[in-house]
């Protein structure tokens, strides 16, 4: 039986559609797949990416967790509204306190009595451009205190707003005991130079008595003398004038002027009274 050529066009048209649709699927599912390939593609990139902003993030923490931990003054970090956000190795060295410990506390627990000048102090700088700069008590954990010269510096968000204060502090107790050792140092050179000028003032002193003493000691030596000399001499010439007043010959006291040599004496009486006089000029 043949086929009316009407109906087999319509089936030639329908069976052409189909085709046609089948065609357009593919292709559809074609593009689908390419645009997958380039998602995925893009998804791997944005991974990639990712990880070196990962990395290049954990290296710049693990840098300025090095910088902190190097420092060897005292850090805090404080927010606007003078809540600790963070501290430093130095400032649990010095403290004792831990940083999680500090972390979400307000400063003025630091500072005890000073607290409420701290606060006060902490508030205004935030509202100038001027940089604090002062010295204070801080607590520690075992209840003592030490002193701090501090300086702090107001801190910026990414959008330039104060988002609070970065204080930098270094211990001055250490500083203070070696200023101490040092005067101390200083005032036993001075006492010691003034022992040691002492001394060879003494000594000069000293010196200057054994010259004088022994420019002394010459003419009173001679002086003294002198003066037994003279003595001899004058029991001499009390004997003779004794004998002069108990015999009157001219033998006699010829002999008793020779045995006491009485013209010896004679001779010798001016150079010895000259002598002690000029002795006793030298030393007058």
């Amino acid at each position: 039986m043949v086929e009316h050529p009407g109906r087999l066009l319509h089936r030639i048209g329908l069976e052409e559609g189909r085709v046609q649709q089948e065609i357009s699927s593919e292709n559809a599912w074609i593009e689908v797949i390419h645009k997958m390939d380039a998602v995925y593609a893009d998804l791997v990139h944005y991974q990639v990416e990712l990880e070196q902003k990962n990395a290049e993030l954990e290296q710049a923490q693990q840098f300025i967790h090095g910088v902190l931990s190097s420092m060897t003054d005292v850090l805090i970090v404080c927010d606007h509204e003078s809540t600790i956000l963070e501290v430093n190795k130095a400032f649990e060295s010095v403290t004792g306190f831990k940083a999680e410990a500090l972390t979400g506390c307000p400063l003025g627990d630091l500072f005890g009595e000073d607290a409420n000048l701290m606060q006060k102090v902490y508030v205004e700088h935030l509202n100038s451009d001027s940089l604090m700069d002062c010295e204070i008590n801080i607590h520690c954990a075992d209840g003592s205190s030490t002193p701090l010269a501090m300086n702090c510096s107001r801190r910026f968000d990414a959008k330039g707003k104060v988002a609070g204060a970065v204080i930098v502090g270094r211990p001055v107790g250490e500083l203070r005991r070696a200023y101490q050792s040092l005067r101390q140092a200083h005032q036993h050179l001075q006492k010691t130079q003034q022992q040691l000028l002492q001394s060879e003032k003494m000594a000069s002193l000293g010196r200057l008595v054994a010259g004088v003493a022994h420019e002394l000691n010459n003419p009173i030596s001679v002086i003294f003398g002198n003066m037994h000399v003279l003595k001899g001499y004058g029991k001499r010439l009390t004997a003779y004038i004794e004998q002069v007043n108990e015999d009157d010959t001219s033998i006699a006291l010829s002999e008793a002027r020779k045995t006491l040599k009485i013209d010896h004496i004679l001779e010798d009486m001016q150079p010895l009274i000259e002598g002690s006089l000029e002795g006793a000029e030298r030393v007058s």
